[in-house]
């Protein structure tokens, strides 16, 4: 269920701090947006009417407004009751179609999923034709072209990829480069005409709100609850809907042996829900298109008119992808929606790319120009400070740019216009297409511009600069190295060796775990002094940390914006706090850096294409640079513009470019299976197969799981509300156990912890069962009787998310011997005297106590009743005499475990979940990592506010 069921504990009332002031956006501010054509429909109220009487409104509610457009009234539904869940794709007749059988699709699938050759697919059909004795199943498939002929059969009814020249005149010579591209309205049209997708898809603007008791909160989840497709159904007929479209594009090398790179583009149709928009079945993303690579002309290369050349082809391909869907946009047309006529309004509503790309489709010139940021005219030496606010770029601004710089009687003077705007002199594709400005599609990107940007290469490099200045630089190396070794395992973590901080990781996700533990591993090594540049750095790290904690949340509520924004703040403030004390050292310059520091190293690609960017320019960058220089980057200016873009376009992790870039692999491994001529076509063809069998998979997955619908699985015995037990051991009872463990203090007495816990559970009010003769029978039996107690070596723990009201699960482990490592996770525990305090705690020992069914009135189904416990040792906070202020600042949450002869028996169910408690250096202390995920960085600001 998309909601989590409300018989769990309900989450402690919520005291978060208020960010910084600052305007933030309102309903009352909303606009229609400028378009290109005449505003046709009603008038839109600004505020739809609210309820009269808030106070009966139960606290976590929901409230719809409906665009106008739909004439719906406002609709409001009790927490239990929402329901945004995907419903189920309906089954059909022969899913497995055009292939005979479901036996002879699944080959086909493996054949094609797998990137086998010709001849390896031909050896595994010969030895499957030998092998096949299923009278009942179809098995016709002989080799390679087989299979290959069937899917091609089924790509019939999708639109196919075209093929033309792009011919642009450069000194006064015609160049021609090959464009392969897929219509984006053939395309579009044959996704709406889905029954499934079709009907699924949301093309109503809508403001969801959740009542917190007090006020109506707004809630953006995706696409149709943001401000921008609001406004652009304002402006739009009142018949006709938005068909919002995002595109990728980012060239990639397919082989680095013989160099070959590719240029592929990426769409993906936003109407419909995120879990299928951004998954990977049939829906999500595909493949539109195979941009050319304009390779250099040694003679050219590094000249401004060549720089200018290759945006002119790359607009030009651009427009002939957009040529079917532009005059749509503007006037719209009729599109068959799951067998319902919709008039759609097609276009661009994010273009998900790092900078560079950014740079090609605003055509901005790059981070060595005047004005480096594709979104406003920010001037380059002000990129550091995110506080500084200049005006927002816009296509007519770029248009009448342009118009002007034509105009000009010279060249230079032409050349002069454009660099004081920082444009290239090209008309821009996406000017063809209507509610598409250029510089509102290029969103900010979680990837590139923090993991591979101010977080990953620059803060990383910056902290090995710091180390390698101190005189023991090879012990804190060490120091730091041997931390980052010792913190436990967790689920989504990377682990690291000593050397992690020299290493040259390409992962994105790499760096944004190692960001993750980085102050955990490394405030211990740099002492309490909290005026030297390592603790400044540090700080920097926190805010940075809090900074993109929140920008990466699914689901985003007016709170989480106004506090992202203070955050945001923070972060520019912190950057000014940590040049100030570099300008300070070594007479307010930094040591001697590598030649050209303060270029982006992932943006090498968009300098280089400058044409002004050359051996000279490299020259002009000062040997040394002076400290306010330090995140002088347009990844670091980028955060401004990162809650503008979430309240315009939803929460920007749904267009990370992460969930574009593991889309390269297949096609890298397609590459490896051509006979490396004409590779676009064959790699194109390739995908469309494998677009094909995802097809065809879902439609059998689906019909399978409708015809097992109605035999409804019953709950597991080891399943307890919201706690699992797996992994069960041998049988024993609690005296057994305690002479097992008889050399380990914890497990002293538990035998009397167990009864007494068990006698304190089955009296209270709450307990779900009722004893028959009170709680003597009970005592006596676990005092005389061998009880039946299983120990269980992994608990899930379910909860309800404080990012989206979900269900998600933590798998803890009690194992002695987990790949061969021992491991007992840490968890988080509702204190028994007060809901809303929680207790860490690390488990030891997860065990069920088996009661007779004669001790109760009616026990469930007349069976014996299973109690789920939990030994645990807790942790108690600490503070460290005069580390105050350097904790609060670094926001550490100190423990320290309690004697291990002091354990609980706790309820299994009383664990709210799981908690990454790692270990401080050498010291007895251990630290709480908050950013582990974004439920505990919410949950632990509910209890340790800023």
């Amino acid at each position: 269920q998309p909601l989590f069921p409300p018989t769990l504990p309900s989450s402690p009332t919520r005291q978060r701090p208020q960010p910084p002031k600052r305007k933030t956006y309102s309903e009352a501010d909303e606009t229609p947006l400028a378009d290109t054509s005449e505003r046709v429909g009603p008038s839109v109220p600004i505020t739809p009417p609210l309820p009269s009487v808030e106070d009966e409104i139960e606290i976590d509610s929901f409230r719809t407004d409906y665009h106008p457009a739909t004439g719906k009234a406002p609709n409001i539904k009790a927490f239990e009751d929402y329901d945004d869940s995907l419903p189920p794709r309906p089954p059909r007749d022969g899913p497995y179609l055009p292939f005979r059988s479901e036996s002879e699709f699944d080959i086909s699938e493996l054949i094609i999923s797998a990137h086998l050759s010709s001849g390896q697919a031909n050896t595994l059909l010969k030895v499957i034709n030998k092998l096949r004795n299923d009278p009942k199943e179809v098995f016709l498939l002989t080799n390679h072209d087989d299979v290959k002929s069937l899917l091609d059969v089924a790509a019939q009814r999708h639109a196919p990829f075209q093929k033309t020249e792009v011919v642009i005149k450069y000194k006064d010579k015609d160049l021609s480069y090959p464009l392969m591209y897929r219509p984006l309205k053939d395309w579009a049209k044959h996704l709406l005409a889905d029954p499934y997708l079709g009907s699924v898809a949301k093309f109503d603007a809508e403001r969801l709100h959740k009542w917190n008791g007090e006020k109506w909160e707004r809630i953006y989840t995706g696409p149709h609850t943001t401000r921008r497709m609001w406004k652009i159904q304002d402006a739009i007929p009142a018949s006709g809907r938005p068909l919002l479209i995002t595109i990728y594009i980012d060239k990639t090398k397919l082989s680095s042996f013989n160099n070959v790179t590719g240029y592929p583009v990426m769409a993906r149709i936003e109407n419909f829900p995120e879990e299928i928009s951004n998954g990977k079945g049939f829906g999500s993303t595909e493949l539109v298109g195979w941009l050319p690579v304009v390779e250099d002309i040694p003679a050219e290369k590094n000249k401004t008119d060549w720089a200018n050349h290759k945006r002119e082809v790359y607009h030009e391909c651009l427009r002939i992808m957009f040529a079917s869907v532009a005059n749509d946009s503007i006037r719209g047309d009729y599109y068959n929606v799951a067998s319902l006529i919709r008039l759609l309004y097609p276009l661009i509503y994010v273009a998900s790319t790092d900078y560079e790309e950014q740079a090609m489709i605003t055509l901005i010139r790059g981070v060595m120009s005047l004005k480096p940021c594709p979104k406003c005219l920010v001037s380059k030496d002000d990129l550091w400070d995110i506080g500084h606010i200049s005006k927002l770029r816009t296509s007519q601004d770029s248009q009448k740019c342009l118009d002007k710089a034509n105009k000009a009687k010279t060249k230079k003077d032409k050349e002069e216009i454009l660099k004081a705007q920082g444009l290239r002199p090209v008309e821009n594709a996406f000017w063809d297409l209507n509610f598409s400005d250029p510089h509102d599609v290029v969103t900010f990107d979680e990837l590139h511009n923090n993991c591979h940007g101010v977080g990953g290469k620059h803060s990383i490099e910056e902290l090995v600069r710091l180390v390698d200045a101190k005189p023991d630089s090879r012990d804190v190396h060490t120091a730091i190295g041997q931390s980052m070794v010792s913190m436990p395992s967790w689920p989504h973590l990377k682990t690291f060796h000593e050397g992690f901080l020299l290493d040259k990781y390409a992962d994105g996700n790499h760096f944004r775990d190692i960001l993750k533990l980085l102050i955990f591993s490394s405030q211990h090594v740099f002492g309490k002094d909290v005026t030297s540049p390592e603790f400044k750095f540090l700080c920097l790290l926190r805010a940075y940390l809090n900074m993109v904690m929140c920008e990466t949340l699914h689901v985003h509520t007016d709170e989480t914006i106004a506090r992202g924004r203070g955050y945001v703040e923070a972060f520019g403030r912190v950057i000014h706090e940590y040049n100030e004390v570099l300008a300070g050292t070594v007479d307010g310059y930094r040591d001697t850096p590598p030649d050209g520091e303060n270029i982006d190293a992932d943006d090498e690609e968009a300098v280089e294409d400058e044409g002004e960017f050359d051996a000279q320019a490299r020259k002009r960058i000062k040997p040394t640079q002076h400290a306010a220089q330090k995140y002088n980057y347009p990844k670091t200016h980028a955060q401004q513009h990162a809650y503008d873009d979430i309240e315009d376009k939803g929460p920007i992790i749904r267009y990370s470019t992460r969930n574009f870039e593991g889309r390269h692999r297949p096609i890298k491994e397609l590459f490896q299976t051509t006979n490396f001529k004409n590779i676009d076509e064959q790699i194109l063809t390739g995908t469309m197969r494998e677009m094909i069998t995802h097809k065809i998979r879902e439609e059998i997955d689906s019909t399978r799981a409708a015809l097992t619908l109605e035999m409804t699985e019953p709950m597991h015995r080891n399943q307890f509300g919201n706690v699992y037990l797996g992994a069960a051991e041998d049988i024993d009872s609690l005296a057994g156990f305690e002479l097992t463990y008889n050399n380990d203090p914890a497990f002293k007495d538990l035998h009397g912890k167990t009864i007494r816990r068990l006698s304190d559970l089955l009296s209270r009010p709450s307990c779900p069962v009722v004893l028959k003769n009170g709680l003597a029978p009970v005592k006596a039996y676990l005092n005389d009787d061998p009880q039946i107690v299983i120990p269980y070596k992994l608990l899930k723990v379910t909860y309800e998310s404080q990012v989206d009201w979900r269900a998600a699960t933590d798998i803890l482990r009690i194992n002695p011997s987990f790949h061969h490592k021992a491991r007992y996770d840490n968890v988080m525990i509702v204190s028994d005297e007060d809901q809303n305090k929680i207790i860490f705690a690390q488990l030891l020992f997860v065990f069920t106590v088996t009661l007779p069914a004669e001790l109760f009135e009616s026990p469930p189904d007349g069976e014996d009743v299973a109690v789920p416990l939990a030994l645990v040792l807790p942790y108690k906070e600490v503070h460290n005499k005069g580390s105050k202020e350097r904790d609060d600042a670094l926001r550490l949450i100190r423990l320290r475990r309690m004697d291990r002869s002091e354990p609980r028996v706790v309820p299994a169910r009383s664990i709210k979940r799981g908690a990454y408690i790692v270990p401080e250096g050498g010291l007895a202390t251990s630290l709480v990592v908050d950013v582990v995920d974004h439920d505990m960085f919410l949950r632990l600001q509910n209890y340790y506010p800023l």
